[in-house]
C-alpha cells in the first residue's frame, strides 16, 4: 500500500477506491448511518438512500445542517450523492443491512409498510 501511494497519479485512483470500498464493507456499518427518504429529484417524488456525513456550510443563503446522502442507481455501488438539508430527510425503522437488501432486490424485499420519523 505504501508504495502504490507513493506513485504519482495512482495514489489519488487508489485512496479513492480504498475509500469507497471501506464505505461498503461489512464492518463499517458507522459509514452507512441511517436508511432514510430524502424528496429527489424533484418535488413529489421519493428516493431511498445512506445518510453517509452530516456537516454543516457556512453561507448566509443556504439552510445551515445538512447532510449527505449515497442514493444508489444501480446496484450499491454505483449512485449519486446529494446534499440534502438535515431538516428534509426522513429517518426510517429499516436498519443499513435491509437497505442494502432493498437496494440489491431493486425495491423487492421492502415491507409493505415503513415508518419514517
Amino acid at each position: 500500500e505504501e508504495l502504490v501511494l507513493r506513485v504519482p497519479g495512482l495514489n489519488w485512483l487508489y485512496r479513492t477506491i480504498k475509500q469507497v470500498s471501506d464505505v461498503f464493507s461489512p464492518s463499517a456499518k458507522e459509514n452507512l448511518r441511517h436508511f432514510v427518504l430524502v424528496e429527489y429529484p424533484r418535488p413529489g417524488v421519493y428516493r431511498f438512500g445512506f445518510v453517509t456525513k452530516e456537516l454543516s456550510v457556512e453561507s448566509p443563503r443556504l439552510p445551515r445542517e445538512f447532510v449527505t446522502v449515497f442514493i444508489p442507481t444501480n446496484h450499491l455501488y454505483i449512485g449519486d450523492y446529494v446534499l440534502v438539508p438535515r431538516d428534509s430527510v426522513f429517518k426510517t425503522e429499516l436498519t443499513q443491512q435491509q437497505g442494502v437488501q432493498a437496494t440489491l432486490s431493486a425495491g423487492a424485499s421492502l415491507p409493505s409498510a415503513i415508518k419514517v420519523g
